[in-house]
């Protein structure tokens, strides 16, 4: 710069501004991360309750398939009708439905009153698994299933009718040679909350020729 020269200052149009940090979130944006937070917690919580209903009613399933199972096996070594009283519907006399009967037959299952094991027996108990013996556990998937004791399998002989297999016939009706038999499961929790059918399988039996 020249000796005698002067200099001029031309003043800015963006004048400087001062930029104060910030210490801390406004309460309006506390309290939406806290709405939001919430609702994602709620809906987390949702989540593992669905699940955990879904998982305890497939363990229940479960079984309550193998328990129906369990008797589909003992009505399969069941003949049709007893040979020296094919017209006798029910156990036949001095007979009792256990392991005792060498003369199982399908009608010996009839009496709902004895074809029923478990809760809501008489006298209350556990049910049965394929060789009549009490069963107080279950392992299903590699985990075991205990109180069985609130399960309750029961059985339904019904005669039906040769023409018409929608037809139930009285129990004092002539056998014709059909039979269904409807295998069910019922549960419940505690004793004052509703029984609830788990499980139900039909299937049919004809005389043997």
């Amino acid at each position: 710069m020249r000796s005698g020269q002067s200099i001029m200052r031309v003043p800015s149009s963006h004048p400087c501004r001062c930029i104060v940090p910030r210490s801390a979130f406004t309460l309006i944006e506390i309290c939406v991360a806290v709405v939001i937070v919430g609702l994602g917690v709620a809906a987390a919580v949702q989540l593992i309750g669905a699940t955990t209903k879904q998982t305890s009613a497939a363990v229940r399933l479960g079984v309550a398939a193998n328990l129906a199972n369990n008797i589909c096996e003992l009505l399969e070594t069941a003949s049709y009708q007893d040979p020296q009283y094919p017209n006798n519907w029910g156990l036949e006399t001095g007979e009792t439905l256990g392991a005792s009967n060498k003369s199982l037959d399908v009608d010996d299952f009839s009496d709902p009153t004895k074809a029923i094991w478990g809760l809501d027996a008489s006298p209350s108990g556990s049910p049965i698994d394929a060789g009549w013996q009490l069963i107080s556990s279950l392992t299903i998937n590699g985990k075991t299933q205990a109180a069985l004791n609130r399960y309750t399998q029961k059985v339904i002989v019904e005669k039906l009718s040769k023409s018409d297999l929608s037809t139930v016939l009285a129990s004092g009706v002539q056998d014709q040679g059909v039979r269904r038999i409807t295998v069910e499961v019922w549960w419940q929790p505690t004793t004052s909350s509703p029984r609830t059918l788990e499980y139900r399988t039909k299937f049919l039996r004809f005389r043997e020729k």
